[in-house]
């Protein structure tokens, strides 16, 4: 059945919004508190990005808890999110963020560590999964394991803009990998658990062509210098994650790098949990975990030669504009090369320095593939 439509003034017809549908995403940390991006394939909808593992929730793994459409829990992290995020990030990296079962939760990432699946069986699962054959949670109680869920942090929520035809509701966690080194995961380039540069068992399966582990840092520079593509919801979290995830080039001579490492994750922890930054306003100021951000754009960057637009990151989306929930107020996002092309020369900066200026404000189509 069609979408229905409103009238506009004059007889013309708007496209009613359509329904987001419900998507998780994982920020996994490596043990070197590198950061994992997959490089998907160009497919007709969306660019050649590099995005956090993640992705539907799925009737047939997470049908029984899903939010309904109209339900407040629909866009507010729960269950089905936790479950579908894990999921996704099994499918598309081989890693299994998943510990024993009867072994109680671990939140020291000293102490914790992760069920362990002999490689072919993990293979064949990660097909048998993505492809709808066997239930996750049904495939992980018969290894011996549950999903590490209480251990994933969220860290904001995106709702893909309404001028788009494919919108998404998509809960953000961070999950942080032993400092123990005990899973198959490294930080050598393109080695990602079981997913080699081919995609590995998945290869048929999924639109991931490679995964990568690099410093939030890293990424920033390559998408700055136009070698990959990121959507505003990705450089958002590596620009605050950088400052506080240096990775092994941070490491001072002489140090133990176990403590190197858990200090900086001790400074993750304490963003999740501040207040509001120096110069923010407290009247506005929203957790990372309760931040809703749905781009839009305000206007153009006052000066700029290459024709930069704005994006305004406070507005939490038609579904949410009379909820009381709102985003970021003190940062934006300034970005070029606006759709239809994908989006290039992403920056995150403060508000006052960029919006005071701002004189026309036209309209602008916001973008970002969550």
């Amino acid at each position: 059945m069609p979408a229905p439509k409103d009238k506009k003034k004059g007889g013309g017809q708007s496209k009613t919004p359509s329904i987001p549908a419900p998507s998780s995403s994982v920020v996994v940390i490596s043990p070197q508190n590198e950061i994992l991006l997959l490089h998907r394939r160009q497919t007709g909808t969306f660019s050649s990005a590099h995005v956090f593992p993640g992705g539907n929730l799925s009737n047939f793994h997470e049908g029984g808890i899903t939010p309904a459409i109209d339900s407040p829990e629909r866009h507010a992290d729960g269950p089905s999110y936790r479950i579908a995020a894990i999921r996704e990030t099994f499918e598309e990296s081989g890693i299994l963020l998943a510990r024993a079962a009867g072994q109680e939760a671990v939140a020291s990432t000293e102490n914790r560590a992760l069920l362990q699946v002999e490689e072919t069986a993990s293979k064949k699962a990660r097909v048998g999964v993505a492809n709808d054959k066997v239930r996750f949670e049904d495939w992980l109680k018969s290894v011996g394991g549950v999903a590490d869920s209480e251990n994933l942090i969220p860290f904001t929520r995106w709702l893909t803009p309404p001028n788009l035809p494919r919108r998404y509701t998509t809960q953000m966690y961070l999950y942080f990998l032993p400092l123990a080194d005990n899973t198959k995961t490294t930080s050598d380039a393109g080695a990602a658990a079981n997913l080699d540069n081919n995609g590995g068992a998945s290869a048929d399966e999924t639109e991931v062509t490679k995964a990568e582990w690099a410093t939030a840092q890293a990424w920033i520079d390559r998408a700055r210098n136009n070698d990959i593509i990121l959507f505003p919801p990705q450089l958002y979290i590596l620009s605050l994650l950088a400052p506080l995830l240096k990775g092994p080039s941070a490491l001072p001579s002489g140090s133990s790098s176990a403590d190197h490492y858990a200090a900086e994750r001790r400074a993750v922890n304490d963003l999740v949990h501040s207040g509001p930054a120096p110069g923010e306003d407290p009247a506005t100021f929203v957790s990372f975990a309760d931040r809703v951000i749905s781009p839009r754009g305000i206007g153009m960057l006052p000066g700029d030669e290459r024709g930069r637009a704005v994006l305004a990151l406070d507005y939490p989306g038609p579904e949410l504009k009379s909820s009381g929930r709102s985003g970021d107020h003190f940062r934006v996002v300034v970005v070029g090369n606006m759709p239809p092309g994908p989006p290039r020369e992403l920056e995150l900066v403060k508000r006052a320095d960029v919006v005071s200026k701002m004189e026309v404000k036209p309209k602008v189509k916001a973008t970002g593939k969550l």
